[in-house]
């Protein structure tokens, strides 16, 4: 006579609903505030830390957008405000290579409907961009400030801006 041991159905319903918990913990990354700040991965003696700072809806016209994608914009500019501070190393000691990539492919706004990456223009253009934070001096530990683009179809609202390898920003409505 062979004798089967069942591990008892209490352990594992609770292993079960762990596991569960687990996965939904995992499956949504924390959202920070807006302003909070997230390192960016740097190399030594490199440290950086990010923040977006703002996010505002506005028009083609406020924006100064008319005309620098090509045609009409299909929605709303969205423009996201940055700024990246030095905390190990100095300013000589920063590159774009140097840090993780901040490029349009590697941000994410979304809303209630869906994703969209970021259409900023590169540039010289970038620095015409109105973000509330463009033209704030540049004091140490700043780096700098920058803004970012997302074109938004009408009636939609951002929800947070992930940036990819860095942290997701929820934006309050």
């Amino acid at each position: 006579m062979t004798t089967t041991r069942r591990p008892a159905r209490g352990l594992v319903l609770a292993g079960a609903a762990g596991l569960v918990l687990a996965l939904a913990a995992c499956s949504e990354p924390e959202r920070l505030e807006l302003g909070a700040a997230a390192p960016l991965e740097a190399t030594d003696p490199l440290g950086v830390d990010f923040a977006v700072l703002s996010v505002t809806e506005s028009t083609a016209e406020e924006s100064g957008l008319t005309g620098i994608f090509g045609t009409e914009l299909n929605g709303n500019p969205w423009l996201v405000g940055y700024r990246l501070d030095i905390t190990s190393g100095t300013r000589e000691d920063f590159s774009w290579d140097a840090v993780t990539d901040l490029s349009n492919a590697a941000w994410t706004a979304t809303t209630d409907k869906t994703d969209f990456q970021a259409s900023g223009p590169g540039g010289s253009a970038a620095s015409e961009i109105p973000c509330p934070e463009q033209g704030t001096e540049v004091v140490e530990p700043v780096l700098m400030y920058g803004c970012q683009v997302f074109v938004i179809p009408e009636g939609q609202q951002i929800q947070s801006i992930t940036v990819e390898d860095v942290a997701t920003w929820a934006v309050e409505e």
